[in-house]
């Protein structure tokens, strides 16, 4: 399975606006994943990317996410 890490949490400030709890335990985690498993792939992500108060750069990496094209 082939797989990699696409983007990671900060290690300090993580959280610049609102309320966060136990913001410490995501410090230099993975956020989000690519993976390839026989003919399909995914994207993972550890957070929710079409949640009402996201930005707009999430979007681009939740519908880039499933405009996928198929790699070999």
């Amino acid at each position: 399975m082939d797989r990699r890490v696409i983007a990671k949490f900060p290690e300090k400030n993580i959280l610049m606006s609102g309320y966060s709890e136990k913001e410490e335990t995501l410090g230099n985690k993975t956020a989000m994943i690519w993976l390839k498993k026989g003919k399909g792939q995914l994207v993972l992500f550890g957070f929710n990317p079409q949640f009402r108060a996201s930005t707009q750069c999430t979007f681009k990496l939740l519908f880039n996410s499933l405009l996928l094209t198929k790699i070999d």
